[in-house]
């Protein structure tokens, strides 16, 4: 899978395109493949994908239902519980042999996480590229699993337990508002650290992707819908207008910046990218709709996986620095923080 700008961004400067994605398939995988079991894990003998879920299993969500792949019965949530932990999961169980299984989600190319933020190594072989590409993104961005522990906190064996819509990675998102800086125009480029005070606020989570976003696959963009099904859209707050930040000054408008104004449209789109760049290299993708050269910004902390919806404290979006991908000067950087707060109209 290989995302991620928009079609524009990516012809009109060939460095983005050198940086959004160094392993390009030619065999994109399509909507059918998602139900393929991914590669096994080369880890001996008893490491494999494998599903292993059942109707009798407590229940992990609201509504669960089983469906049939061809790995087995997988259980698919749609929608999660109110507060976290979204997802309910059984608790850890002690196997033979000093093992035991625990149920988490992969976090990163090397390790797994349980629902109180434990970390286990993955064996070596879930590293190699080759062990995520094609349909294997999905199952580490979406996938519950039933892990098999060592005494030696190793994975051994990993086996599909249950399957999150992608909408839950956004739960509670909407609605909240960030402040922080954004980069000014400096001439045809942009200022490489932000210092325009600027004001976002998540409006809602929408099906499908941004408009214009397709993915560079064998030297042909083709849709992305297969792999990220929903998006969240954000609204710049004081695009055009003064309003209170949320320690009270007023923000001006970017547009009084005059030659200065980065010149973005009021509409921020996010969507989830995983291993964008390498495995395990997971990401929210900030699209910036502007006449810039690289319209797409990468927002790592923003990321939600599997694992955030088991745990008692859940996700919500902090902290984040959107980096242009390529070049900085040729894109809108960002710095954000989550505020309450601020968002009234104001004189300056």
């Amino acid at each position: 899978m290989l995302p991620y700008l928009r079609s524009l961004g990516l012809l009109t400067f060939p460095f983005a395109l050198l940086s959004v994605y160094a392993c390009s398939s030619s065999d994109s995988p399509s909507n059918g493949d998602r139900d393929a079991a991914p590669p096994a894990i080369d880890a001996g003998p008893d490491a494999h994908h494998e599903s292993d879920a059942h109707p009798n299993d407590d229940a992990v969500c609201p509504n669960q239902r089983i469906e049939q792949t061809s790995a087995g019965p997988v259980i698919v949530c749609d929608d999660g519980y109110p507060t976290p932990p979204y997802l309910h999961v059984p608790a850890p169980r002690p196997l033979e042999g000093g093992n035991r299984e625990v149920v988490g989600g992969i976090a990163s190319a090397t390790s797994f996480r349980d629902a109180q933020g434990n970390d286990y190594a993955l064996p070596d072989g879930m590293a190699r590229a080759e062990t995520w590409d094609k349909a294997s993104h999905e199952y580490q961005a979406d996938h519950l699993y039933r892990a098999t522990v060592d005494s030696a906190g190793k994975v051994t064996k990993l086996v599909r337990f249950a399957k999150a819509a992608d909408a839950l990675f956004f739960r509670n998102w909407e609605g909240r508002a960030f402040e922080g800086k954004i980069a000014k125009r400096v001439g045809d480029q942009y200022e490489t650290t932000p210092s325009v005070p600027v004001r976002l606020r998540i409006t809602e989570v929408r099906e499908g992707l941004p408009p214009g976003w397709s993915a560079y696959e064998n030297g042909v963009f083709v849709p992305l819908a297969p792999y990220n099904p929903v998006h969240t859209v954000a609204v710049v707050e004081n695009i055009d207008h003064a309003l209170t930040s949320a320690n009270g000054p007023c923000l001006a408008p970017l547009s009084a910046l005059g030659a200065e104004d980065p010149g973005i449209k009021a509409t921020v789109r996010l969507v989830r990218v995983p291993s964008m760049h390498s495995p395990g290299a997971n990401t929210v993708v900030v699209v910036l709709e502007s006449s810039s050269k690289i319209p797409t910004n990468m927002a790592h902390t923003l990321w939600a996986g599997p694992a955030d919806l088991i745990s008692a404290s859940g996700k919500v979006p902090g902290d984040f620095n959107a980096a242009p991908h390529g070049a900085p000067q040729y894109g809108i950087g960002l710095s954000m923080a989550p505020v309450t707060g601020g968002g009234a109209a104001c004189t300056r």
